[in-house]
C-alpha cells in the first residue's frame, strides 16, 4: 500500500475513530481468515445469478443471502431538525457491513449500497440522486475478498431549498436523498447489488485504471432500523429540548482579553454543558462525546481539528440521570497563541486536544453539541440504565474577542 493511500486512511480514521471504535467492539469490524481454495478473480469464471434467499441472524441487525451476510449499525437513532437559518445539518452515523463468505471476490462500494427509506404510513420515499461537484465520479474497484467484510457509513439530515432532506454519498460523483422529511419515525434499511463478470474500475492503491474480471455478482439486504427525526424545543435563549432531554450552555463570561502573543500566555474561558432528562426514563449520558461548534460573524462553520487522544476509553464519565435530574459536564477551554495563531482549544479525558485557530477580533457564536458514538460497551457492562441514543445541541450563543492596545 502506497504512503499516500496509508495516510487517507489515517485521516479517515481520525474523523471516525470513534464510531469505528464503537463498531469494533460491537463485533462489526470482525476480519475473518480468507477461506480455504479462495481464487483471485483473474482466476475465477463468471458465477451464475442466484436468488437472494434472507434468513435471519442471532444479531437482528444481520441479513445473509447467497454466501453474503449484511449488517446495519447506528450508535444513534434520534435526529434533531438543524437550525435552517443557520445552513446546519444533523450527521446520522451508520455502518453498513458486507461480509464476503463465498470463494470469490465481489465488489462493494457507494454506487453498489441502494438506500430505502420508509415513512410511517408504510410507504417507501422516493428515492432520488443528484451531482455532487465536490465528490470523485471515478468507479472504485473496492473488492472484498473471501471471508473478509467492507465498512460504509455516510449520511446527514440537512435543508436544501426550504424541503428537510436525509442525504448520503451514492458514488460516481452523485448522492443521494429523500425530499421534505418530516418530524415522525422512519425505518431504514440498505440494498447490495453489484454486477459480476468484468468491471473496469480505478485502483486507489496504484492510483491507476484497471480491469477486473471474474467478479461474481454481489445481492443482498440489511435489516430496517429506526430512525426518529425530531423538532427541538427552545426552552430559552440558552437551552433547547430535543425528545425529552434538555442541553443547556453555561457561558458566564461572553467578552474575551485576547492575551499577549507570548508563551504561556492564556485567557481562561469558563465553559459547561448541563443535560437534564425530562423524559420517564433514566438514561446514561458519555462526557467524551461532547464537542464545540464555532461560527464566524458571517455564518461560516469554524473547522475543529484536534492531536493526540489515543486512550479513548480512559475519557469515559457515563453518569446515571434520573427522570427530572441533570448532570453538568465541565468544558474550560483557553485562548493562547501558536505559530503566530490565535487558538480556543480545551485538553480531552482521553488526553487529546481540540481547538479552533486563526481566530481574530470580532464576534463569533458558540454551542455545545453532543453525538454518541463511542461504544456504550463501557458505560453498560458494570452499570445499570441505558445509553440515550439521539444527538441534542444547546442553541448559539454569542461572544466577543478584543484585543487590548498597549
Amino acid at each position: 500500500m502506497s504512503h499516500f493511500v496509508k495516510a487517507k486512511l489515517i485521516d479517515a480514521m481520525k474523523h471516525f475513530a470513534l464510531f469505528l471504535l464503537a463498531l469494533i467492539l460491537s463485533g462489526v469490524m470482525v476480519l475473518s481468515h480468507a477461506s480455504a481454495g479462495a481464487t483471485t478473480p483473474s482466476d475465477i469464471g463468471i458465477t451464475r445469478v442466484t436468488e437472494l434467499k434472507s434468513v435471519d441472524l442471532p444479531d437482528s441487525k444481520t441479513v445473509e443471502g447467497e454466501g453474503i451476510s449484511m449488517n446495519i449499525s447506528v450508535p444513534y437513532f434520534i435526529l434533531p431538525i438543524p437550525e435552517k437559518k443557520l445552513d446546519l445539518s444533523s450527521p446520522l452515523s451508520f455502518g453498513v457491513s458486507i461480509a464476503n463468505n463465498t470463494q470469490n471476490f465481489i465488489r462493494a462500494d457507494n454506487d453498489t449500497l441502494i438506500p430505502e427509506l420508509v415513512g410511517q404510513d408504510g410507504r417507501s420515499l422516493p428515492l432520488q440522486k443528484a451531482r455532487d461537484r465536490q465528490s470523485n465520479t471515478r468507479s472504485l474497484c473496492g473488492l472484498v475478498e473471501p471471508g473478509t467484510r467492507k465498512l460504509f457509513r455516510s449520511g446527514v439530515l440537512t435543508w436544501n431549498n426550504n424541503k428537510l432532506q436525509l442525504k448520503g454519498d451514492a458514488g460516481l460523483g452523485y448522492f443521494w436523498y429523500f425530499d421534505e422529511l418530516k418530524p415522525g419515525e422512519y425505518q431504514l434499511r440498505f440494498i447490495y447489488d453489484s454486477p459480476g463478470g468484468k468491471v473496469s474500475c480505478y485502483d486507489v492503491e496504484t492510483q491507476k485504471p484497471m480491469t477486473v474480471k471474474g467478479l461474481r455478482r454481489g445481492q443482498g439486504a440489511t435489516n430496517f432500523i429506526p430512525i426518529r427525526v425530531v423538532q427541538p424545543v427552545s426552552i430559552n435563549s440558552n437551552t433547547v429540548e430535543v425528545d425529552g432531554i434538555r442541553f443547556e450552555i453555561f457561558m458566564p463570561e461572553r467578552v474575551f482579553i485576547i492575551p499577549s502573543n507570548k508563551p504561556n500566555a492564556t485567557t481562561p474561558v469558563k465553559l459547561a454543558l448541563r443535560i437534564t432528562n425530562k423524559t420517564a426514563t433514566s438514561f446514561r449520558f458519555q462526557q467524551l462525546n461532547t464537542t464545540l461548534q464555532i461560527l464566524e460573524q458571517g455564518g461560516k462553520k469554524l473547522r475543529l481539528k484536534g492531536r493526540g487522544g489515543g486512550n479513548l476509553l480512559a475519557g469515559y464519565n457515563c453518569p446515571l440521570v434520573e427522570p427530572g435530574e441533570s448532570v453538568t459536564f465541565s468544558l474550560d477551554a483557553k485562548l493562547f497563541w501558536e505559530n503566530n495563531l490565535l487558538l480556543l482549544g480545551r485538553s480531552e479525558r482521553s488526553g487529546g486536544f481540540r481547538y479552533f485557530d486563526e481566530l481574530k477580533p470580532g464576534k463569533y457564536q458558540i454551542r455545545i453539541g453532543y453525538s454518541p458514538g463511542v461504544p456504550e460497551v463501557s458505560c453498560t457492562q458494570n452499570f445499570s440504565g441505558d445509553t440515550w441514543k439521539g444527538l441534542g445541541a444547546t442553541p448559539f450563543v454569542e461572544f466577543n474577542l478584543v484585543e487590548i492596545e498597549p
